[in-house]
C-alpha cells in the first residue's frame, strides 16, 4: 500500500490536529464538570464523560470531520478529476477500489486508534491517573464489561471498527455527491443525520423502538455510552446488530454504486 510523501504530512497533521482536539476537549470537560467530582474517580471518567454526545458534541463533530478529511476527500478529488482512471487502467476498475477501500481503511483505524491512546496517555499523566488506590468506579467505566480495562479494550477496539465502517461509508458517497463543498461536510451531515433521526423516529412512532434504534450511529462510534436511549438492550448486542446493519449498507450500496460507476463512467 503505497502512501505518497503528501499524503503522509497530511495524514500526521490530521492525527496532530485529532489529538489536539481530544485533549482540549478532556481538559475543558474537566474544568466543567468541577475538580472534586472528577478527582473521585479514575481518569476513565473523563475519557467516558467527554465522549457523552448529550452533554459535547465537539468529539463527536471531530470523528465526522476525520472520517471526511483523513482519505475520502483526496479519493473524491481524485475520481471528479479523473485523475483515478491511471490507476483504473493500470490495476483494474475493481482492484483500484478495494486498493482504496483498504487505505481508506487502515489510514482511519490507526489514527484514530492512536488518537484516543495519546488521549489516554495525556489524561493519566496530566489530568487524572486511569488507575488509582482508593478511586471509585462509575458506571460509566464498565458500560461493556465489569473489569475497567477489559471495558476500555472493547471500547477502544469495537468504536476503532465503527470509525472504519462509518468511514468507508462516507468514502462509498463519492459516487452520488458531485459537488465537493458538499462532500467536505458530508461526515457531519450523515453523521448528525445517523444519530438524531433514529431517536426521534422511535419516540414518534412509539413501537418498535429498539428495532428503529439499531441505525443509531452512536451504537458504533460510542459503544455502550447512549444506552439509555437505545432501552434495555446488552449494548455488545447493539453494537453487533448496528454493525451487520451498516456492513450490509456498505456491501450493497458500494457494490451498486460502483458497479453504476463503472458503467455510466462516473
Amino acid at each position: 500500500m503505497n502512501i505518497d510523501k503528501k499524503s503522509w504530512i497530511k495524514i500526521i497533521g490530521m492525527f496532530l490536529l485529532f489529538s489536539a482536539i481530544l485533549i482540549i476537549d478532556a481538559v475543558y470537560v474537566k474544568n466543567r464538570e468541577g475538580g472534586q467530582l472528577i478527582s473521585a474517580y479514575s481518569g476513565f471518567y473523563l475519557y467516558y464523560a467527554m465522549q457523552d454526545l448529550t452533554l459535547y458534541l465537539v468529539y463527536f463533530i471531530g470523528i465526522c470531520i476525520l472520517a471526511n478529511e483523513l482519505y475520502a476527500i483526496d479519493c473524491f478529488k481524485m475520481h471528479k478529476n479523473k485523475f483515478d482512471h491511471m490507476i483504473i487502467q493500470r490495476k483494474g476498475y475493481v482492484s483500484a477500489q478495494r486498493m482504496m477501500i483498504m487505505k481508506n481503511t487502515c489510514i482511519s483505524g490507526a489514527v484514530f486508534l492512536l488518537a484516543h491512546i495519546v488521549l489516554l496517555s495525556f489524561i493519566h499523566c496530566f489530568l487524572q491517573p486511569l488507575y488509582a488506590e482508593g478511586m471509585l468506579v462509575s458506571e460509566n467505566m464498565c458500560l461493556l464489561a465489569s473489569d475497567v480495562t477489559l471495558n476500555l479494550m472493547l471500547y477502544l477496539v469495537l468504536s476503532t471498527a465503527g470509525m472504519i465502517l462509518f468511514s468507508d461509508l462516507i468514502l462509498m458517497l463519492r459516487f452520488v455527491i458531485k459537488n465537493i463543498y458538499v462532500y467536505a461536510v458530508t461526515g457531519i451531515i450523515i453523521g448528525l443525520a445517523l444519530y438524531l433521526i433514529p431517536p426521534f423516529a422511535a419516540n414518534a412512532l412509539g413501537i418498535g423502538k429498539q428495532v428503529l434504534m439499531i441505525p443509531f450511529i452512536a451504537n458504533i462510534l460510542l459503544p455502550g455510552l447512549e444506552t439509555y436511549l437505545v432501552g434495555q438492550v446488552d449494548p455488545l448486542v447493539m453494537y453487533g446488530l448496528a454493525f451487520l446493519f451498516y456492513l450490509i449498507v456498505l456491501v450493497i450500496g458500494g457494490k451498486f454504486v460502483m458497479n453504476r460507476g463503472h458503467q455510466y463512467g462516473w
